[in-house]
């Protein structure tokens, strides 16, 4: 921001923060701005201080424009906030924006821009007091248009390389030089109030009315979403399925929605043996999760389903025991299921390899114990009494 406002020929920059000079990269920060020709100085300032705010404000004769960048991030659910963590947020944001808005009442600005940020236009999980604090800033910048005075407050997504916005997790940051490029237009347009944000609607609308509709979004928001198969043919076509065929018929249904709430391109790309904790899903992911396979099998599945069944596996089998409730699988044919498996895996594994003879060898010992047991089974149908008991002497020493 100051480097752009140094290259648009501004000729003289007062940059004010509580720390001043002491603040992190102010040094490198003034090094780059010498070759712009533009008079930087840096103060101490806590704009939460009126007393402060005003001595700044006096000792500045030609001021022209004011941009109000300060916050407080404090996040927390709203049965862990208190005043004294609501307070410090709005301290900072809105106290201090009432402070430069009263002090400079009497200048002739060209802009008096704020820096709000999108939780105050669409909210963000945990950040109440946050989202409160920006919202404020958009008010006054309506309240000071409504009484002639310049204001334009913005409110921002997440900036990439920056701290900027980065309380917006929920949106992919932008490149700075295209945010600085939104903000120019916004001021040459004479906005008064605008979100710039990187948003990609098709994620994140579905995220953001997964539990609930939203009405600011009703008249904006398209979600494009792929085709889906009916639910009832989808379960019919699973119905006449063996069970390989509907593991992995199950299995890509549940790989496909959760690529799609995290945002990969690819099913393929959803590793079914890993945690949804391990891939970033939190509550508001979980939801929408559990709403789109609610949406594609008509089952009606809790909130906590990827808690109860923590991987896209795991996931997958409860899906497809829900689906087929009440129906029983014949033994045999599960069983022959499983060898077809094991087929199509032992066709890409050599005998010749050390894996090879070894996986060879642990299915001989398989056949021969289940032979084994299938001849015992065939000889105790048939023994006599006497050679019963012999049987049982010999198993358990009774003699």
């Amino acid at each position: 921001m100051v480097r752009w406002l140094a290259g648009a020929g501004v000729e003289r920059i007062v940059l004010a923060s509580r720390r001043g000079a002491e603040a992190p990269g102010v040094a490198e920060l003034m090094a780059g701005l010498e070759a712009s020709g533009a008079v930087v100085s840096v103060v101490a300032c806590d704009v939460a201080d009126r007393g402060e705010v005003a001595a700044l404000v006096e000792g500045i004769a030609d001021l022209r424009v004011v941009v109000h960048a300060a916050g407080v991030l404090d996040d927390g659910v709203l049965e862990s906030l208190t005043s004294e963590r609501i307070r410090e947020v709005m301290r900072v944001k809105v106290a201090g924006a009432r402070h430069l808005d009263e002090l400079t009442r009497d200048r002739d600005l060209d802009a008096f821009v704020l820096f709000s940020s999108a939780a105050g236009t669409l909210g963000n999980a945990g950040q109440g007091s946050y989202a409160t604090a920006n919202a404020v800033l958009d008010g006054l910048a309506q309240r000071r248009r409504a009484e002639g005075l310049v204001a334009t407050s913005v409110a921002w997504g997440a900036w990439a390389d920056s701290g900027m916005g980065a309380a917006q997790r929920q949106l992919p940051g932008m490149p700075p030089d295209l945010a600085i490029a939104a903000l120019q237009q916004s001021l040459v347009a004479d906005e008064t109030t605008m979100m710039i944000a990187d948003v990609e609607w098709s994620s994140f609308g579905s995220r953001y009315t997964a539990v609930r509709p939203s009405p600011l979004l009703s008249e904006l928001l398209t979600i494009a979403t792929p085709p889906m198969e009916p639910v009832e043919e989808f379960a019919t076509r699973l119905r006449g399925m063996s069970r390989i065929e509907r593991d992995r018929a199950v299995l890509e249904l549940v790989r496909t929605h959760v690529a799609a709430v995290l945002g990969h391109a690819k099913p393929s790309s959803v590793d079914p043996s890993r945690t949804f904790q391990e891939v970033g899903f939190d509550s508001l992911t979980a939801v929408e999760l559990r709403n789109r396979l609610a949406t594609a099998t008509g089952v009606p599945f809790p909130a906590s389903v990827i808690f109860d069944y923590p991987t896209t596996a795991t996931l997958a089998d409860h899906v497809r025991a829900q689906l087929l409730q009440g129906e029983t699988e014949d033994d045999t044919t599960s069983v022959l299921d499983e060898l077809n498996r094991l087929e199509a895996v032992l066709s890409d594994l050599s005998p010749s390899d050390v894996a090879g003879a070894e996986v060879a060898a642990k299915i001989k010992s398989l056949l021969s114990h289940w032979g084994a047991a299938t001849d015992r089974d065939i000889e105790l149908d048939s023994a006599t009494d006497e050679e019963m008991f012999d049987l049982l002497g010999k198993e358990f020493g009774i003699s």
